[in-house]
């Protein structure tokens, strides 16, 4: 879908087919607001849950590569957790179920939950390729807390 805001269009890709700028993806149960440069991720990411009307995601890339600290929060807006420390990854995870599985996450990063009363729940070293929230793995030595911290 083609949008235009104000005088700047959106969506748009340069003459090698690159994705650039401003770019807005609608999903049945989230609203995204995004920068490409050269076609890669670089600027910030904001998505927003199910009401399209709270941010349930927060964060930055540059050149590809998520930075800084990434913020993730209910429906309800309620902080949930959030991600830092971003680095590429060089552990191998291997499972043991009816294939042996060897898959390498791309990131490993740091990452803090809360219960929802704003205290620490968990935090320790995630490792993941796409999203924390996908196909993720806690690694190391972790933290747990109980609810009043």
């Amino acid at each position: 879908m083609m949008y235009s805001y104000g005088q700047n269009r959106i969506n748009q890709k340069d003459t090698k087919g690159r994705k650039y700028g401003l770019w807005i993806e609608d999903y049945p149960d989230s609203h995204w607001e995004f920068r490409y440069k050269n076609g890669v991720f670089h600027g910030v990411f904001v998505g927003y849950g199910k009401n399209h009307n709270k941010i349930c995601t927060i964060g930055e890339y540059a050149n590809g590569e998520p930075v800084g600290t990434w913020y993730y929060f209910t429906d309800d807006g309620i902080p949930s957790y959030k991600v830092y420390d971003f680095m590429k990854n060089d552990t191998i995870i291997i499972g043991d179920n009816k294939y042996l599985m060897k898959y390498k996450p791309i990131y490993k990063a740091w990452v803090v939950y809360y219960y929802s009363s704003g205290n620490k729940k968990s935090e320790g070293l995630l490792l993941f390729s796409e999203d924390p929230e996908s196909e993720s793995f806690k690694y190391g030595i972790w933290t747990y807390y109980d609810e009043d911290g």
